[in-house]
């Protein structure tokens, strides 16, 4: 990307030489289609630019807060929820869940994926919410960990970008508790027990699933083992599915996603 800085006079036009009505500005290439089919969902024309950087982003909501700029940007949540740093205003839109991952993968994506690997349409609707809960019900002391992490400033690696050191073994759709409680007795000497609780405390009064919680480059594998499990179910079929295809699988199927809504109300009233 050029070092040219463009003038917010120019950064508010950009949308017109594109034939659109405005310009959305996010941080990276996946956010790019992501965005796209959301706002297109919402029927919003938009022209959506990756800023290479949350660097870039912050740029941008800093003329956008500070300077009344006339565009929008499009990030994910993080953990601002759990920050003091909320980000408020029209022209910002926000992940209701921590990435947009979280919004991709979801029960009714995930079928729509198997029905498509298995060539079946077999209802497993409660076999998925029972491993989705299970999942979710032991990721909990690891997502403690993680969100002191954040709102503490350790810099330690918790969660990272992948799941499959935490599960069973690499094929597994279920969490090691071993795994889990050996990793976490490796940090006990880095979060002290207040910082814990007041973590505890924070998720216990939030009202979103621990699903959205998540980081969510984190269920990635987790999501692909699902998927790889139910179509040997049904259709007896090994599938080979690598986490680079994984997000142009689920991206034209934003619009099932449970949070979808969410973000449809949130984009509506816009421009």
């Amino acid at each position: 990307m050029d070092s040219l800085e463009y003038s917010i006079d120019a950064l508010e036009i950009k949308s017109l030489f594109f034939n659109k009505d405005f310009t959305v500005y996010v941080e990276g290439e996946d956010d790019v289609i992501f965005w796209e089919n959301t706002f297109q969902r919402c029927g919003k024309s938009v022209y959506v630019e990756e800023l290479n950087g949350s660097n870039e982003v912050l740029k941008k909501i800093n003329l956008i807060v500070e300077k009344d700029a006339d565009f929008y940007v499009a990030i994910d949540n993080d953990y601002r929820d759990f920050k003091s740093e909320r980000l408020e205003h029209k022209r910002i839109i926000v992940t209701h869940g921590h990435s947009i991952e979280n919004t991709l993968y979801n029960k009714a994506t995930i079928q729509r994926i198997i029905r498509q690997f298995s060539r079946k349409t077999i209802d497993i609707s409660n076999d998925l919410s029972k491993i989705i809960r299970k999942f979710e019900e032991a990721i909990v002391p690891l997502l403690m960990l993680e969100i002191a992490n954040e709102l503490y400033n350790k810099k330690e690696s918790i969660l990272g970008r992948n799941c499959s050191r935490f599960l069973e073994n690499n094929s597994s759709v279920y969490l090691c508790r071993n795994k889990i409680d050996e990793f976490i007795n490796s940090k006990k000497n880095i979060f002290t027990k207040e910082e814990l609780n007041e973590v505890k405390k924070k998720i216990d009064v939030q009202k979103k699933s621990i699903w959205f919680l998540i980081r969510g480059h984190f269920l990635t594998n987790f999501v692909i083992n699902i998927i790889k499990l139910f179509v040997k179910k049904i259709s007896s079929k090994v599938l080979t599915l690598p986490t680079d295809n994984i997000f142009p699988l689920f991206v034209d199927y934003i619009y099932l996603a449970d949070d979808f809504p969410l973000l449809e109300k949130r984009i509506a009233p816009l421009f």
